[in-house]
């Protein structure tokens, strides 16, 4: 939650602010975010498809559709900023990252099978 938190976060300050000096700070969340997303999702593809025989596969789907959103972003917002603004074009983006916020904490199920989950909570 931390790493998707911060994409949001991270729009919305460059949208408030012209500082540069912290412009240049707030992209520390995006560093935050690319550590979190670096490690986070092949916990989770091997989660879910590890056992199947497809980790490889499923991890390749999943970096698809990321390089997918990440090169459909870029001419999206410079669209909002040549025909709104820049301020327009980043509460664009932050919207778009709130919203897989919100579908990372209400619809994303628990990844680990059960029993594991049990055994994890378990005190020694």
């Amino acid at each position: 939650m931390l790493g998707f938190s911060m994409l949001p976060l991270r729009s919305l300050l460059f949208a408030a602010t012209q500082n540069p000096t912290l412009l240049v700070a707030v992209q520390a969340f995006d560093g935050i975010a690319g550590a979190c997303f670096g490690i986070m999702v092949p916990l989770i593809v091997s989660d879910v498809a590890g056992r199947t025989g497809h980790f490889n596969l499923s991890l390749g789907a999943v970096g698809f559709g990321i390089g997918i959103g990440g090169t459909l972003s870029t001419p999206a917002a410079g669209w909002l900023a040549d025909h709104f603004s820049t301020r327009t074009a980043f509460f664009g983006l932050m919207a778009v990252g709130a919203a897989a916020v919100l579908l990372v904490a209400f619809a994303m199920p628990e990844t680990r099978p059960r029993k594991e989950a049990d055994d994890a909570e378990k005190p020694p």
